[in-house]
């Protein structure tokens, strides 16, 4: 069953700051993420996705929530996913991207390790993929 978002007020509200952070979860991450992928340049979205994302974790009072190399290689992702495919709204490409909606064991567990993920590195800084790395 499809849970449907409104995109665009989603975005206004993770951007001015009037978003309960309670209510961002990671679909809704994905969303704003999808969102501005589609309308900025690459670098624009990062630097807007990074910043809203800092604002909610500091407003929840949860900034060790927040982490440089999930946040780079999830936009990325969705990046590539928007380039590869012709999506015109979030829902068709939630559903034909299934695999970034599990944070758990989805898209990032087959580039990075799980430690490298938890590590404090990795909060802090962006880290390349380690999978299959020795």
């Amino acid at each position: 069953m499809s849970r449907g978002i409104d995109v665009p007020a989603l975005v206004v509200s993770f951007e001015d700051t009037s978003l309960d952070p309670s209510c961002f979860g990671h679909r809704e991450h994905i969303a704003v993420a999808w969102w501005l992928v589609r309308e900025l340049e690459l670098l624009d979205a990062l630097c807007r996705f990074r910043s809203g994302i800092l604002r909610l974790v500091h407003k929840a009072g949860a900034p060790d929530k927040y982490s440089e190399t999930v946040t780079w290689a999830y936009l990325l992702l969705i990046r590539e996913r928007v380039a590869r495919g012709s999506w015109s709204d979030f829902e068709t490409f939630a559903e034909n991207n299934p695999d970034l909606f599990d944070h758990r064991s989805g898209a990032l567990s087959r580039y990075y390790r799980p430690e490298t993920l938890r590590s404090e590195l990795a909060r802090r800084e962006f880290v390349l993929p380690d999978a299959g790395l020795a």
